[in-house]
């Protein structure tokens, strides 16, 4: 369980840095320039990484409970040619795309953490009916 928490931790994490990306990269097309650009990619290279922080937990803990069926699939979709273009171009269509794929990003990290959140609430459920059960039957013995 604590795995889970902590790959939800990380993809909380990968969220706010989306957020910011994304506020810079309003910024970024309001005319912000290469510092607007810098700082976009700054947290968009943070939500990367917190999110294969959060692959790699969630994947160890999928291994460890078979019967809990999660599927997951959470990526930064921001090519190395996006960014190319975002820097060399910096124009509206290239500030464009990139703000479109950071809200792309954040909805399938958003999407997740709920999933995650549903996840961990029904293991707690399914282990607090357990527990009564097995106090029950412990108090009729």
């Amino acid at each position: 369980m604590r795995k889970f928490q902590a790959s939800r931790r990380e993809l909380e994490r990968a969220a706010n840095s989306l957020n910011s990306a994304e506020s810079w990269g309003t910024w970024d097309i309001l005319g912000g320039g290469a510092l607007s650009d810098m700082a976009k990619y700054s947290h968009i290279d943070e939500a990367v990484q917190y999110i294969e922080e959060a692959n790699g937990k969630l994947g160890r803990f999928r291994r460890e409970l078979a019967d809990v069926d999660i599927t997951i699939d959470v990526n930064v979709n921001i090519s190395s040619f996006d960014r190319f273009a975002d820097y060399f171009f910096d124009g509206l269509i290239a500030d464009w795309n990139v703000q479109s794929k950071i809200k792309d990003s954040k909805h399938s990290v958003d999407t997740v953490i709920n999933h995650v959140k549903t996840v961990i609430s029904g293991l707690k459920s399914r282990y607090n009916s357990k527990r009564g059960s097995f106090e029950r039957f412990r108090k009729t013995d």
